[in-house]
């Protein structure tokens, strides 16, 4: 049964990390198209500062970051509870990235 769960649990955050990588793609892509902008006001903010490839890459690798780092504690609570944020987040992102990729084809 661990075996099986860790090999899920990964599988989850492979597939959440894809999404990301697809996010940066399709944000970048998708800003290009005029009036698209970021709906995020944190990523907004941070897009004026760093602009937008670098902030959505360095925000993304911490975030990954994070979630790698809760899924290699001993805690199943907590693999339990990173699992669940994984699959809304999956979700979330596959929205997102459709999302972004109509608005490419709007141009």
């Amino acid at each position: 049964m661990v075996e099986y769960y860790s090999v899920i649990k990964w599988m989850l955050f492979t597939l959440f990390a894809i999404l990301q990588v697809l996010d940066i793609y399709s944000t970048h892509e998708a800003l290009k198209t005029p009036g698209v902008y970021e709906a995020n006001p944190i990523m907004r903010y941070l897009f004026n500062i760093f602009g937008p490839l670098p902030a959505m890459i360095v925000a993304k690798t911490i975030a990954l970051a994070v979630i790698a780092y809760f899924l290699i504690l001993p805690s199943i609570t907590l693999h339990v509870i990173v699992g669940f944020i994984l699959i809304v987040g999956i979700f979330a992102y596959a929205y997102i990235v459709d999302k972004n990729f109509c608005n490419i084809q709007r141009k």
